[in-house]
């Protein structure tokens, strides 16, 4: 009895939108207090929080104009919080989920089994991994729940044919959102016909041509907008270029095999494959943290034990037993599946964008989504027996399990990326305007330098509303086209247009920083480390031929950074290291000295043998030059390939300190340890 009445409950509609809740919380629920922002995410939140809707609109403008208008819809009642934004991308993938639900369900609504495995296939989707940058991806769901929405409200008005110009009027809204949103999802609205056939009975030439009239209103917005694309609007190709039409009209055998490689190949990964990619990713599971490991393992228990009692009391596939009526069952989602397949990647592949797993090209699968669902339901209605019910467990648990790791990934970066501006603030009080920050080979995966920059202007300039931006910060291995930097170039000019604003600045004003957790984030003197091997070879370039230290207003307080990187880190060794190099800096020994003992009483250690530098300073110019001498021993011991760096770092006390038999004895005691010049 009991398990009749559960068979009952489980059976109800609102099961379904419950039971994918509770799957894509964990998912992506887990590590959601832990996240920040993102990639894109900050740049948006920057522009947003300094010039407003004005600034949105410059930004949008060569990009995707009406889309703009929605961020400035969120962005009004959603701050800088970042739980605030994750929960709120969260909200509206799991609307797309349910507005898919609801769509297949009027669609064949005798196969509710299918419709509720092909939107949770949907929602838990592997290859897209960029669900935590959630200022960019709550935008990208809300246009595919409009989307679902469309093609949801065409179908009920085929099914309720006396109101059927209200819903075709709905739908035409919906269908207006995503066509002039973007283009990830604009030829996807073309699936509509095919949707409309199988909701539609009669023969099969009598179901086309009624579902192509009751399309026939979508179409002309269809080609309405695409006119409007192609013709009026100026910024169309001004981010991406259509490089394979230009080949097929320069050569179009090579273009034309090379596209025909690229449909098969990304349908193959994006449609099929995919739904093995969470083997691969959880391969990776050793090597993460332990929270990341413990999440993960609970995320992938329970999600099998719910995706079992749903497979076993109410989503059922109970396939007949012969091949062909079998055959019959998958049909229509085949068709479906391969059909929107075919359809997703036509803005990748004109544009040649490479559409793979993991960061940043995942985000090209979003449109390839809904086929792959579809494609996957229908290949598993071929398998007999129990077989297909027991495969969708443990494919779409898999693939619950890969995104929860996939957040800790996540994690794990926002954390370094905060401790990254507050060493950083720590070490640097304020910046003159006009300086470019240069890095290279920045340990964080979900970030550029384009990212950065943002924050930076944020945390050093954050009055500044003019269309002149302050500064900017540059990764050497992502910014090759700035020669002058990549070189060394002195006395030429540095611009970027931010979009929203733009930074004019020089060679002249530039101010080299190292960052390689565990190791803190160091300020690169270029008196002392021309050949430090430590760092990269382009980096020591621009360190000697262009960094300034006078870049840094040492008399400055503490910056305040913006809420969503507080609170404060506890004070640990990175804390005192950059407080003592900042000191010595201002040429404050004692204060040099009196970090070095509290940092020293943590018990820590430098991560990096440069961070005792400071240090020996400061032992060497209060008179302490045998513990100068004990720091520069062990810095050397340490990493032979300091011992350049120490030997210089000598020179210059033996100029800048006076002499004294002390100070004689520890230098000679130096030169017969390591090997000075």
């Amino acid at each position: 009895m009991a398990l009749r009445n559960l068979t009952a409950w489980l059976s109800r509609p609102i099961v379904f939108p419950l039971a994918l809740f509770l799957l894509m919380v964990l998912a992506y629920g887990l590590f959601l207090p832990w996240l920040g922002f993102y990639w894109d995410d900050l740049p948006m939140l920057w522009i947003g929080k300094t010039y407003g809707a004005e600034g949105l609109k410059a930004y949008f403008a060569t990009k995707r104009p009406f889309w703009g208008l929605i961020y400035q819809i969120s962005m009004t009642f959603l701050g800088t919080v970042p739980w605030q934004w994750q929960l709120y991308a969260f909200f509206w993938r799991w609307m797309a989920g349910v507005m898919l639900w609801l769509t297949l369900r009027q669609t064949r609504p005798q196969h509710t089994a299918e419709a509720a495995w092909i939107a949770l296939a949907f929602s838990l989707y592997p290859g897209f991994g960029q669900q935590p940058i959630s200022i960019v991806y709550s935008h990208f769901f809300i246009v595919l729940t409009a989307f679902f929405g469309s093609l949801y409200a065409s179908l009920r008005a085929i099914r309720a044919p006396a109101h059927r110009w209200r819903w075709h009027s709905l739908g035409l809204v919906l269908s207006a959102i995503n066509l002039l949103s973007m283009e990830y999802f604009f030829l996807l609205d073309l699936l509509r016909p095919v949707l409309l056939a199988q909701a539609l009975t009669g023969v099969g030439a009598q179901r086309w041509r009624h579902a192509l009239r009751h399309s026939l209103p979508y179409f002309i917005l269809f080609i309405g907008v695409t006119l409007w694309r192609a013709f009026f609007f100026p910024y169309q190709t001004y981010n991406y270029q259509p490089h394979t039409l230009t080949a097929l009209a320069t050569q179009p055998l090579t273009a034309i095999g090379h596209l025909i490689t690229r449909i098969l190949d990304d349908s193959l990964r994006a449609g099929l494959w995919v739904w093995l990619y969470p083997f691969q990713r959880l391969t990776m599971l050793s090597a993460a943290g332990p929270r990341t490991l413990v999440f993960t393992l609970v995320a992938l228990a329970t999600a099998l034990g719910i995706l079992f009692i749903l497979a076993r009391r109410a989503w059922r596939l109970t396939p007949p037993p012969g091949l062909s009526q079998r055959w019959q069952a998958a049909r229509p989602w085949l068709a479906l599946g391969s059909v929107g397949l075919l359809l997703a990647g036509w803005p990748f592949w004109l544009t040649d964008l490479p559409v793979h797993f993991g960061f940043p090209y995942d985000r090209f699968t979003l449109s390839f989504m809904l086929g792959a669902a579809c494609l996957l339901v229908g290949l598993v209605r071929l398998l007999p027996g129990s077989l297909p019910t027991a495969f969708l467990v443990v494919v779409l648990g898999l693939a619950t399990a890969a995104q929860t790791q996939n957040s800790g990934d996540y994690r794990r970066d926002w954390e370094i990326q905060r401790a990254l501006f507050w060493q950083m603030a720590w070490r640097i009080p304020a910046l003159k305007p006009g300086t470019t920050v240069v890095m290279q080979g920045l340990p964080l995966h979900y970030y550029s330098d384009n990212s950065l920059t943002a924050p930076l202007n944020w945390i050093y300039a954050p009055e500044n509303h003019t269309s002149r931006m302050d500064y900017l910060l540059v990764d050497l291995d992502v910014r090759r086209s700035h020669w002058a930097l990549q070189s060394g170039i002195a006395h030429q000019p540095v611009r970027l247009d931010y979009l929203a604003a733009v930074f004019t600045g020089s060679t002249d004003q530039v101010l080299v920083l190292y960052y390689y957790p565990p190791a803190c984030l160091r300020v690169v003197d270029p008196a002392l480390e021309a050949d430090n091997l430590f760092l990269p070879p382009r980096l020591r370039r621009v360190a000697a031929h262009l960094s300034t230290l006078d870049q840094i207003e040492t008399a400055a307080s503490v910056p305040r950074l913006p809420i969503f990187y507080t609170p404060e880190p506890p004070h640990g060794w990175c804390y005192y290291y950059e407080q003592a190099d900042l000191a010595r800096q201002r040429q404050d020994w004692e204060t040099v000295v009196a970090l070095a003992e509290t940092a020293f009483a943590l018990g820590d250690y430098p991560n990096d043998p440069a961070e005792r530098l400071p240090f020996i300073e400061g032992y060497a110019h209060t008179g302490q030059w045998q513990a100068a001498l004990a720091q520069s021993l062990e810095a050397a011991r340490v990493a032979p390939t300091m011992e350049g760096v120490v030997c210089r770092l000598w020179e210059r006390l033996q100029r800048e300190t006076p002499a004294s038999p002390d100070r004689e004895q520890a230098y000679m005691t130096l030169q017969q340890e390591i090997s000075c010049p």
